[in-house]
């Protein structure tokens, strides 16, 4: 009888623990498209108006700004402006944010970390700058809906706008 209520413990702790891993890399396999809504919700809302004068687009990810990957890249093919890594920019003192290769204007954006409110709502922390002329850091409220990610709802934090004469 020990035996049996021991073997049925372990069964169950192994059982939770297995279905918790299973929801954590369901999670995981989700981030991706998460930060593709927040991106895609960032360039067609944020960057219309700077289009004539940004010829780039780059992409950071995570708390430190990181370099997506290049099969994440891979998801934005078909974007004008080009889509590129975060590295492939810097700042140029009195030009601002610029490709590397061309020194023509970017723009990055950035999707940092995501906070799960249920397996069908997240909040992603995300920012866009474009060096001297403005930036602005926002909570993005994103659902799933039909198994599609969406931004819902846009919370900002902060925005630093620099006006020109």
């Amino acid at each position: 009888m020990h035996t049996m209520k021991t073997t049925t413990s372990l069964f169950l702790l192994l059982a939770f623990t297995s279905a918790g891993f299973a929801a954590d890399r369901t999670r995981e396999s989700q981030t991706n498209d998460i930060r593709e809504a927040v991106f895609r919700y960032q360039f067609d809302r944020i960057a219309p108006g700077k289009q004539e004068s940004v010829k780039l687009y780059v992409l950071g990810v995570g708390e430190s700004c990181s370099d997506p990957s290049d099969e994440f890249l891979k998801r934005f093919a078909d974007r004008q402006p080009p889509v590129k890594k975060a590295s492939a920019s810097s700042y140029v003192p009195n030009e601002g944010l610029v490709d590397k290769e061309t020194h023509r204007k970017a723009l990055m954006f950035w999707a940092n970390s995501i906070a799960w409110i249920s397996d069908t709502d997240v909040e992603v922390s995300g920012a866009y700058h474009s060096a001297m002329l403005s930036a602005s850091s926002d909570y993005y409220t994103v659902k799933n809906e039909n198994g599609k990610w969406k931004v819902t709802e846009v919370n900002n934090k902060w925005t630093r706008r620099v006006l020109t004469h």
